[in-house]
């Protein structure tokens, strides 16, 4: 049994204020190892490495893409293209 494990175990045991002293520190253990749980799987597989759901680049670079190609056609549409713009900031 850990220390951690005997302190939850006996705060009832404790006074209002050696129990209330007690929960922080679980909880600063507890918040403590679930930081240090993320950390290592960053470390063990960092952000950006690709896994079993793929490669979130390649994602990143079709849906830019797309958003691209949509923004153009909005701006077909609406009947703007670059010479327009440029003759607009000329003004």
């Amino acid at each position: 049994m850990t220390a951690q494990e005997k302190l939850r175990a006996h705060i009832d045991d404790l006074s209002e204020a050696e129990a209330a002293a007690a929960r922080i520190v679980v909880e600063r253990v507890d918040r403590d190892e679930v930081g240090e749980a993320i950390a290592e799987g960053y470390r063990r597989i960092p952000q950006s490495t690709p896994d079993e759901w793929g490669d979130l680049s390649k994602l990143t670079e079709a849906t830019t893409a797309q958003t691209f190609q949509r923004l153009d056609a909005e701006e077909r549409a609406a009947g703007l293209n670059r010479q327009s713009v440029v003759k607009h900031r000329e003004v």
